[in-house]
This record gives structure tokens, sequence and C-alpha cells, in this order.
């Protein structure tokens, strides 16, 4: 859970005390009959423990249920040889609740003819722990359609794409003909030099 994440809460036999409540710019929820609460970085389950705990002195044996109803936008970097490296707000499609290493590709532009798709970086770090990287092989999801390939992404993600050591022609043009290719319509810039008009 963080900053702009809306969730219910809801306090068994104390309706009066339940409700939906949205995640401040502090990482706190408001709650009634309490100081508020920190959940910045908690999962649903562990927000409703420290809920719980922070009701031990109202109530008898609280329980508590927290679902997460409505994410915030989530914020996720690309570096390397993405086509638009950069910091990226990306915001649920459709039914999909989170999104995917490809749907945060897809929206940095592709990915470059040089781009070492079997060695793509997924940096996650939760909190104070550290840092977690992820090795993913995006050839694995187009050539294979394994989709274990594809994670879903959270807040604060980097994804690091790293240049390939060396120019394989049938890779290159295979990744043309995918969605996480880069957009060919881009101009570029050539210098000529010498005895020319």
């Amino acid at each position: 859970l963080g900053a702009g994440d809306r969730i219910q809460v809801d306090i068994f036999n104390v309706p009066e005390y339940s409700g939906a409540q949205q995640v401040l710019a502090d990482g706190s929820v408001n709650l009634a009959a309490i100081r508020p609460v920190n959940v910045n970085g908690l999962t649903p389950q562990e927000a409703e423990s420290a809920i719980a705990q922070a009701y031990a002195g109202e109530l008898r044996y609280p329980r508590v249920t927290v679902v997460l109803t409505e994410p915030r936008p989530l914020r996720v970097a690309s570096a390397g040889e993405g086509g638009e490296p950069g910091l990226y707000t990306l915001v649920p499609e459709g039914e999909a609740q989170f999104p995917t290493v490809s749907q945060a590709l897809q929206r940095a532009g592709g990915v470059t003819q040089a781009a070492d798709l079997q060695n793509v970086q997924l940096r996650r770090v939760y909190g104070n722990r550290p840092e977690q990287v992820v090795t993913l092989d995006l050839w694995q999801l187009l050539n294979n359609g394994d989709m274990r390939h594809d994670v879903v992404l959270r807040d604060g993600d980097t994804i690091v794409i790293s240049e390939t050591d060396e120019v394989n022609l049938a890779a290159t043009n295979q990744l043309a003909a995918t969605t996480l290719a880069a957009s060919t319509a881009q101009d570029i810039t050539v210098a000529v030099v010498g005895e020319v008009f």
C-alpha cells in the first residue's frame, strides 16, 4: 500500500468504524476513534494487523479486514535500451489491475534493436528492505508466449534493458515485428562531410 491507494477497512461488528479510506501522502490512514495508522509499504494483510493493534485499546479482540479497492497509478522507470528511457506513470487498463513489464515497455516507446531481451532486469525496493533484482527473459515471452517473464509491476520498480554484445540479424528482424519494437517512424540525424554540396 502507498499514498493514493483507496482501501476498504471493515471492523467486524463495528460498522461505525468501518468504511472506505484513502492512504494519505504520509502513508497513513485516518480512522475513527484512534490515531492515524501508517500503512505505507504494507500488504493489505499486514495493514490488517497494524490497524487491529491500534484498535486493541478501544475494542476487545478487533477483527479487521483491509481490501485494496482502487490502486494508485504506478510510477516506474525504464533505463537502458528502451525507446524512450525515463519515468512513467501507469494506470490500470481494462480488467487488468496492475500493469506488466511489457505494457510499461510499450508505453516507453518499445526497445531498440540493440536490446538484450534475454537479460532484462527488474529492480524492486520494498520500503526499508534491500533491493530485489529479478532477471527476465523477454525472448521467452515473445517466442514461446511464456507469461511468467511478463511480471506485474509495483510502484517504484525500475526496468533496466542492457545492450546486447552481438547483433543477430534474424533476432533483429524478429524483434522488429513485435509489439516491443521501438517505433520506426522516428527521425534520425546523420552528418555528411567532405566534397559534397
